[in-house]
């Protein structure tokens, strides 16, 4: 008796497409969202005050911390003067006597004193360039082309 050989399906190159097109956009996603669940604020840095460490662009993972334990070159998030935008800087001194942290931006030419009520968290990581990403998504226009990304390759997935 002879036995037939099973035939192992082959994935087509659209399937490997699509999979991979859904699989960079898990990443990306859970890059953007998952830090938060582990008390991270993320942000996208809009300017260059912290360049060369952090440019425009990244992505800043910020968590709350006791400001008094910060020391000199952590870099820091802060919101100054009651502003909605936050920025970042590094620590060039903690006062713990007056409560109030010397900043500077790598950057700049001079530092500036904060007082710690400004004080927003410490930032523990970056990754470069993501910002642009997540900006665009949060936009009306990211946002649909993203959802047909999406539908598109679940079409092909299914179609092909």
């Amino acid at each position: 008796m002879s036995e037939k050989k099973k035939k192992r399906k082959k994935l087509k190159p659209l399937h490997v497409f699509a999979y991979l097109v859904m699989t960079v956009q898990v990443v990306f996603f859970l890059a953007l969202t998952a830090p938060n669940l582990f008390g991270y604020r993320s942000y996208a840095v809009a300017a260059d005050t912290m360049k060369p460490a952090i440019v425009t662009g990244d992505v800043i993972y910020v968590r709350n911390s006791d400001p008094s334990l910060l020391e000199e070159n952590d870099i820091i998030c802060f919101y100054p003067d009651d502003s909605l935008i936050p920025m970042t800087r590094r620590v060039v001194r903690n006062d713990l006597m007056n409560r109030s942290l010397e900043i500077k931006g790598d950057n700049e030419d001079s530092s500036v004193r904060i007082p710690y009520s400004y004080y927003s968290g410490k930032v523990y990581y970056h990754l470069p360039l993501l910002g642009y990403l997540g900006k665009f998504l949060s936009t009306t226009y990211g946002k649909v082309i993203y959802m047909l990304l999406m539908d598109a390759m679940i079409l092909l997935i299914w179609l092909f």
